[in-house]
């Protein structure tokens, strides 16, 4: 199988089981889970789909416990949407990326907040010293 044949199907079925995922099963342990990406070996035999979900470690375990539960039902309604010779066996991995973006973003947000307060601040200093040393002429 070509690398960019490969990289397409992975790309299909990565939006196809986000589809599945949040919109055709109805597991309330599901809530909003982002499918993050899909890697498929050996011609499209096995499959690992990678995701990712907001909360904590408890949430987590509760969204991998309903993908696996899911897992014959979901491979099920990809088969149906794929047109390859093999329907992928999959598995499912937790992907940190997501939040950890998130985490350095907000950072990057509170360091920006910290610099524009340190800004302000030096300037009605400087401010301030300047009308002194007017006061004082």
């Amino acid at each position: 199988m070509s690398f960019d044949f490969n990289k397409k199907l992975e790309e299909k079925v990565r939006q196809d089981l986000a589809h599945i995922i949040n919109y055709e099963l109805s597991d309330p342990r599901l809530g909003m889970v982002s499918v993050t990406r899909v890697e498929l070996l050996q011609q499209c035999q096995f499959g690992t789909v990678y995701y990712s979900v907001l909360g904590d470690e408890k949430e987590r375990r509760k969204v991998q416990a309903a993908l696996e539960h899911a897992r014959g039902h979901i491979q099920g309604k990809l088969g149906k949407r794929l047109t390859t010779r093999h329907t992928p066996k999959l598995t499912f991995s937790f992907d940190p990326g997501l939040g950890q973006s998130i985490r350095i973003s907000a950072l990057f947000n509170q360091l920006e907040e910290e610099r524009a307060e340190a800004e302000a601040s030096a300037q009605a200093q400087a401010e301030l010293a300047d009308g002194e040393e007017s006061q004082d002429e």
